[in-house]
């Protein structure tokens, strides 16, 4: 009897044992039929299923060294690879091979609870993990619906961390970005430097660059640089600049998926195009400010929103829906500097009263001072000499910096289209009044402060605010402020007598704030022989109006004179955009 009861119990554990692993293989054909519409899924929508290869990983990435985790609980789900079977399952660790069911049901019937199965081994680098031993074992838990899993962690340390939203093209990335860094050293040489890009092939461009910068660094100091010092030079004075720039405009709000240095990239080629077209280097801030939409994958929104709340407090009030040429320099005025590049405009034998008025400001602000000489037929290189030679000299002699291009145009016809072209390059476009034969159609487009010069350069100490309270003569408050603040400028403010009020009200407490308030506030008509006759009083220096964009139809009694008056003033007239 005892023998028979014996028996009897043997067979019943055999005949439950052979159930549990039937429902096994059951679950394994699932999983393995699950997996395969899975990889179908996937090729439909072009995304890869496939677990990493850690030996891949770590090769591209570069190792530089590992350090032992103990045993932890990890998140299964950032298991994204295998040390040599990442070919055996997918990324979700369902099983690709039939050859594998019968370990993989033995291991699920062994333990129900998943969680009893012994700790796994891992690599981990960033937040991602490799398994050393124990796939099946995750396969099972992912299956069973686990999250966590106790694991014995090596953590390994990197060149460049493992990218987000880690697929094959994102780790040809990464491993460009190592190859990159062990050529160049530099985050080595500059710990804090980060320059990851999202598209292959960006890493070899960079190489060339630093290559072209040393060329003309050793051209210009007839010496052979170090590669530190050609890597360490291109980095502080070449690439941070242009960043400093994007960050700046917040441009990577704007352009969702790009880095700065796939930006940093692009404005590098525009400025050499730009370059390349017009004669001289275009500064970081100006490329930055005229990316082009379509290099987005996605725009989102006006980049002024990013100063909205700044804007109620430090600019006047009574803004003007739309953004405007105050809104774009607002961080500049108050972080650096209001003119960080002056545009000087030459004609045939008008170049020094314009040019020396520009090489005034542009010493007040440290700018850098460029000039254009339109001329009515191509020159040669030879015929450009003597006009290279004389801006050189007069840069040296105001101890600028700066360049000079050359354009050809008929004054008469192209005027308005060669320098609107031009004036987004520069913060302050100078221009020779007497050149100034395309009238309105220029300035009314015209995006930057002009400042039209009649005679002799003269130092700007003080200055004459024509103030009418539209929108435009906020836009000449705001730099008057500015000069005043940030040159020692005094400020007289000439108010249309309607808008006297709103210029004690706001104009008067805007300047306060900005520890410069006016002289005196007169209440005058804003007529050309009161204007000229108060700055005479005044002995002033310049005369700021605002401009009167794109309202042919409703233009002040300002408008209708400005132009004449520019040519007939005895005073440098700033129109403002």
């Amino acid at each position: 009897m005892g023998a028979f009861g014996f028996s009897s119990f043997d067979n019943n554990e055999i005949a439950r044992d052979g159930q549990e692993l039937s429902a096994a293989l059951a679950d394994f054909r699932l999983a393995r039929r699950q997996a395969a519409l899975n990889a179908v899924l996937g090729r439909l929508h072009g995304t890869s299923l496939e677990l990493l290869s850690y030996e891949d990983v770590s090769r591209k990435l570069r190792v530089t060294g590992q350090m032992e985790r103990g045993v932890r609980e990890i998140p299964l789900d950032k298991i994204v690879g295998s040390v040599g079977r990442y070919d055996e399952f997918d990324r979700s660790f369902l099983p690709l091979k039939d050859h594998d069911a019968q370990r993989w049901a033995g291991l699920r019937t062994a333990a129900p609870d998943p969680g009893d199965l012994p700790a796994i081994d891992v690599y981990q680098i960033d937040d991602a993990y490799f398994v050393i031993d124990g796939n099946h074992r995750v396969s099972i838990a992912r299956r069973s619906g686990m999250d966590y899993l106790e694991a014995n962690v090596i953590e390994i340390q990197t060149r460049v961390p493992l990218p987000p939203g880690l697929g094959h093209r994102e780790l040809i990335v990464a491993s460009e970005y190592a190859a990159f860094l062990e050529h160049t050293r530099l985050d080595r040489l500059r710990p804090d430097a980060d320059l990851e890009a999202s598209l292959p092939g960006q890493y070899d461009k960079l190489e060339n660059h630093i290559e072209v910068h040393r060329f003309f660094l050793e051209l210009d100091g007839d010496r052979e640089l170090s590669d530190e010092e050609a890597v360490v030079s291109w980095y502080d004075d070449a690439y941070l600049p242009v960043v400093e720039a994007i960050r700046e405009q917040a441009l990577l709000r704007e352009f969702v998926g790009r880095t700065e240095t796939d930006l940093y990239l692009w404005i590098a080629e525009n400025q050499a195009a730009l370059r390349n077209e017009l004669g001289w280097t275009i500064r970081p801030q100006a490329a930055v400010e005229n990316l082009p939409p379509h290099l987005a994958e996605t725009r989102r929104g006006a980049a002024g929103r990013l100063y909205h709340r700044v804007r109620r407090a430090v600019i006047p009030r009574q803004r003007p829906p739309v953004e405007t040429w105050s809104d774009q320099k607002l961080l500049d005025r108050y972080s650096d500097r209001l003119f960080s590049a002056v545009l000087a405009i030459i004609g045939p034998g008008r170049e020094e009263a314009a040019l020396a008025q520009a090489a005034l400001l542009a010493q007040l602000d440290q700018a850098h001072l460029f000039a254009l000489q339109i001329t009515d037929s191509a020159l040669s290189e030879a015929q450009r000499a003597p006009a290279r030679e004389w801006f050189a000299r007069s840069l040296r002699d105001a101890r600028l910096q700066g360049q000079i291009g050359f354009e050809q145009g008929d004054l008469q016809a192209d005027f308005a289209d060669v320098i609107a072209r031009r004036a987004n390059l520069a913060d302050l476009l100078v221009l020779d009044s007497a050149l100034l034969t395309a009238g309105a159609a220029f300035v009314d487009n015209c995006p930057r402060p002009l400042l039209l010069v009649p005679g002799a350069a003269r130092p700007i100490r003080r200055i004459l605010l024509l103030y009418d309270g539209r929108p435009q003569a906020h836009e000449a408050l705001f730099v008057a402020a500015y000069m005043a603040e940030m040159w020692g400028c005094s400020i007289v403010v000439l108010a249309d007598p309607a808008a006297a009020p709103r210029a004690l009200e706001e104009a008067a407490p805007y300047l306060e704030m900005h520890e410069s308030p006016p002289e005196s506030i007169i209440a005058a008509p804003l007529q050309p022989d009161v204007v000229f006759r108060i700055a005479a009083e005044n002995e002033c220096d310049l005369i700021i109006v605002g401009g009167y964009k794109k309202r042919p139809l409703t233009k002040s009694e300002v408008a209708a004179w400005l132009l004449d008056a520019a040519r007939e003033s005895a005073w440098p007239l700033l129109i403002c955009p």
